[in-house]
Formats: C-alpha cells, sequence, structure tokens
C-alpha cells in the first residue's frame, strides 16, 4: 500500500490494535490499493503492518460481516460492490428501520445519549473541515451516529437489524471515490436530527432520519450507477 493511503503509523492509546487495522486496511480499500478479487492473507498482512494476527482477523471479520470482503478458506478477499439492486434493497431496507429507530430514541433521550451523538456530530463537522478532509473519520462519526440511535433506541431486535445492514459501508465505498461534495448536507441532516432529539419532538426525529437516508439512498442509487462499466 502507498504510504500517503495509509494511516500514521501505530495507532493511538484510544484505539485498539484491531480498530487500527480496520483503519489501514478500509483506508486501503478506499484508496484503491486492494482491487475486487484481492486475497488478504492474514500472514502477509501481519508482516505488512506489523500487527498481530488476532487484530486483523477481528477487523476483517468486522468487513465480512458489512460486505467489504468475503471470506476465502482461512484468508479473506475483497468483494465486488453490491448490484445496483441489492443496493436499492438495502436502502429500502433503512427506510424502514431507521426512522422507527430514531423515534424510539428521541422517545428515551436521556443526556448520556445526546452527549454522545453530539461527540458524533462534532466529530462529523471536524473530519470534513481544512483543506484535506478526512475521509475515513467522516465515516465512522457518520456510522457512529447511528449506531448510537441504533443503541439507544431500547429495541434490541430492531437495533441489530440496522447493524446486520452495514448499509453505511457500502454507501461510503461509493461515497469515497466521489469525495466530499456533498458533506455539508450529510452534517446539516444530522444537525436536524439532533436538534429534533434534543427537543424530544419524536414525529421530527422520525421525519428528519427519513429525508436523510431517502437522501443516502438517491445518492447512493445514483453514484452505483455512475460506477458500473
Amino acid at each position: 500500500m502507498p504510504p500517503e493511503s495509509r494511516p500514521s503509523a501505530g495507532h493511538s492509546r484510544a484505539e485498539s490494535p484491531a480498530e487500527y487495522a480496520f483503519s489501514v486496511l478500509f483506508n486501503g480499500l478506499l484508496a484503491g490499493d486492494y482491487p475486487v478479487g484481492t486475497d488478504l492473507n492474514i500472514e502477509r498482512l501481519t508482516r505488512e503492518f506489523s500487527l498481530p494476527s488476532a487484530a486483523l482477523r477481528v477487523a476483517l471479520a468486522r468487513m465480512a460481516e458489512s460486505g467489504l470482503v468475503q471470506r476465502s478458506g482461512l484468508d479473506y478477499r475483497v468483494a465486488p460492490p453490491w448490484t445496483p439492486r441489492e443496493l436499492a434493497d438495502l436502502m429500502d431496507a433503512r427506510l424502514v428501520i431507521e426512522p422507527e429507530m430514531t423515534a424510539l430514541a428521541c422517545r428515551r433521550a436521556a443526556p448520556d445519549f445526546l452527549a454522545e451523538l453530539t461527540a458524533a456530530h462534532e466529530d462529523l463537522i471536524l473530519a470534513a473541515a481544512g483543506e484535506r478532509p478526512n475521509a475515513h473519520r467522516f465515516w465512522a462519526a457518520d456510522e457512529r451516529f447511528h449506531r448510537v440511535i441504533a443503541r439507544h433506541c431500547g429495541n434490541r431486535p430492531l437495533g441489530s437489524a440496522y447493524t446486520a445492514l452495514g448499509g453505511h459501508v457500502q454507501h461510503f465505498r461509493l461515497y469515497g471515490a466521489r469525495g466530499f461534495s456533498d458533506a455539508e448536507l450529510a452534517i446539516a441532516e444530522h444537525a436536524d436530527i439532533l436538534a429534533a432529539m434534543r427537543a424530544g419532538d419524536e414525529p421530527a426525529a422520525r421525519s428528519a432520519m427519513c429525508a436523510h437516508v431517502d437522501r443516502v439512498r438517491h445518492h447512493a442509487l445514483a453514484d452505483r450507477a455512475a460506477a458500473r462499466p
């Protein structure tokens, strides 16, 4: 992997080896360093990044859950992008799950939940700021925002259904190639959701999430169509 596409050497104390391994591999995928079908041999990656094989296995398993890689024997391969039909089904599922999940979380909007949600939104803003926005940090903050809602909605099956979709990873795989052209929109939409949560306005929270996911659906499908040969 070219040095410019890697995160800085070593990981922070707040970041586990598995999280750092995920960051390294994810950035490599976005940078195009691992084309579709590339064999992600764990022994080779261990030598390349000087990371424990256990950390790499955890990172790759997480990627497999989201459809970025596929299991191949004892190792993994880079998965092909989802077909337009698969992506449309995924986004339709998000439109069913996330507005309801958001309404339930709004009903239970305790101070600790609002603090977590605010922190995720602030990270989203910081990641998009400056001359060189941080793509991985932006995606991670976006994903965290939605996962915080899933975790606090009070309905474990609903939250688990959202997590299993892996929708953020699949969208960002496409989004990363386009850059930050809609970062301001995403930030504003998350701000609308956060404001409704703070106000305890359940219908507004549901409506704001529905509008956000619908816009993401439109862009994801347009990106997928543009990416087709």
